[in-house]
């Protein structure tokens, strides 16, 4: 019973108060910008080299570099915006 309550309370508690929102499901982290990998970063977040580029060849960019900005989200999906094509 009380699990249930907390449960249906939570989400209108995170959306009313920001700072439980960043304290339950934390911020979105940059793992890569332009080119340049942030290292410390992927081992914040336990993120491989070979889990980065899994990643990002699921939403279509075959390199690190052919990728803009990289970011690990509050959910723990890993999201990439390619450059811009020339």
């Amino acid at each position: 019973m009380v699990v249930s309550v907390i449960y249906r309370l939570m989400p209108v508690a995170k959306m009313r108060f920001n700072w439980l929102a960043l304290f339950v499901k934390g911020q979105t982290n940059v793992l890569e910008r332009d080119g340049h990998v942030n290292q410390a970063m992927m081992r914040r977040h336990y993120v491989r080299p070979e889990d980065l580029a899994e990643a990002l060849r699921m939403q279509g960019i075959d390199d690190v570099r052919m990728a803009k900005l990289v970011t690990f989200e509050r959910g723990g999906k890993i999201t990439a915006i390619p450059k811009a094509s020339r």
